[in-house]
């Protein structure tokens, strides 16, 4: 084993719906833990089943494709299993090759690559899981007994497993884990990248809302982001703010359906969607919003959107749920509403328009709060901590 200052780490996410290079949270995720490791003078490399087309710089790393599996005729259990099978082969030629000294994989359902690649090689494994997959709708599995099963193994074999949310605890001890073997290490952000400082002007200048007051999202636009509560916010807020534009930043499935809930209300006047945004490019976006807006998230996931608009000085709306309680004090560094409640986030929405001071010092506090204590570089040396 080559001693702590340095290691070769293999980081594994069998994963089809993330994009390594991708603009999906999710791979905004995987590339910055990969990237903090890297900064601490670690080599990774990446092994996954969708590489992603976005451009982003990426000299440092290499990553590995494996084909996937992808007929609907075989379902999705089947599906899953035979790409965990290739994706155990690749894997074991690149160990055979250059054996690493730790295995870092991001969980997916029937994803036994990493567990099996521990056994044999005789390496440490660590798991990253970032929601209760089997309680959730991501896969409409056939045999989820099955799936239960393969679930509880891969878990139980992992050296420690990392949870984004504390919410995650209990569905993972439940599953026979230790206690002392389940650590919480929350998403995170570049606090260089997302920068106050960074001008706005540009994307103001580009939508025409030089002289708007601006609310932000970013993000996909799924269901469980509780978009139309924002747009039913906006149709309310239009009456006492004449000035107030509101802009989407993101695409999804329910791109079609938002867009027409405009178009039935007239508010195309005051609602931009920008369609997909390089993340590059995300803190140019969040620089041009007066305020930022999460309405709606599931107890058990870590939104990255939070975190990078908190590190670009952003008053922040956000519901009480999960992660937001624990973590952010209300009313010193966000402001959080009851999930899904349209009235409230109108009511925050006009109130901070309404009060610059408390606008500044919620932004203020957020920065500093995000930039001392939730930095993909604190995360990266806390994932080492508890290698350790």
């Amino acid at each position: 084993m080559i001693g702590f200052d340095y290691m070769k780490i293999a980081y594994l996410c069998e994963d089809i719906q993330i994009p390594i290079m991708g603009v999906k949270g999710a791979s905004i995720h995987v590339r910055e833990v990969v990237n903090a490791l890297i900064k601490l003078n670690h080599e990774v490399f990446v092994i996954t089943t969708n590489k992603g087309t976005e451009n982003h710089r990426n000299g440092q790393y290499a990553i590995h494709e494996v084909s996937p599996f992808t007929s609907k005729k075989l379902g999705s259990d089947l599906r899953m299993i035979l790409t965990s099978r290739n994706f155990y082969k690749k894997a074991n030629i690149l160990f055979n090759n250059a054996k690493p000294d730790l295995i870092y994989e991001r969980y997916e359902l029937y994803g036994s690559a990493g567990m099996k690649l521990a056994q044999k090689f005789n390496i440490p494994f660590m798991l990253e899981v970032n929601a209760a997959l089997l309680l959730g709708p991501k896969r409409r599995l056939n045999f989820r007994p099955l799936a239960r099963y393969v679930e509880n193994n891969i878990f139980k074999s992992a050296g420690a497993i990392i949870i984004t949310t504390d919410d995650l605890r209990d569905y993972v001890i439940r599953k026979g884990v230790g206690k002392n073997k389940v650590f919480e290490v929350p998403d995170g952000v570049d606090p260089e990248k997302f920068d106050p400082e960074i001008s706005e002007i540009s994307i103001r200048k580009k939508y025409k809302l030089e002289k708007k007051q601006v609310v932000g999202f970013v993000g996909s636009l799924s269901k469980r982001q509780g978009l139309p509560i924002l747009l039913d916010a906006a149709r309310k807020c239009k009456q006492q703010i004449p000035d107030i534009h509101f802009l989407i930043v993101g695409e999804g499935f329910e791109e079609p359906k938002l867009k027409n809930f405009v178009k039935n209300n007239n508010l195309e006047s005051i609602v931009t969607f920008t369609g997909s945004v390089s993340h590059n490019d995300i803190p140019a976006y969040i620089a041009a919003m007066d305020i930022t807006v999460l309405p709606n998230m599931s107890i058990y996931s870590s939104p990255v959107k939070i975190f990078e608009y908190m590190a670009m000085g952003k008053a922040t709306i956000a519901p009480a749920q999960g992660q937001m309680n624990r973590l952010f004090e209300n009313g010193r560094e966000i402001l959080l509403i009851k999930p899904g409640d349209q009235e409230q986030l109108t009511n925050n929405i006009i109130k901070l328009f309404s009060d610059t001071a408390l606008r500044k010092k919620l932004g203020s506090n957020a920065r500093d709060k995000v930039s001392n204590s939730y930095t993909w570089n604190h995360n990266a040396k806390r994932v080492l901590e508890i290698y350790g």
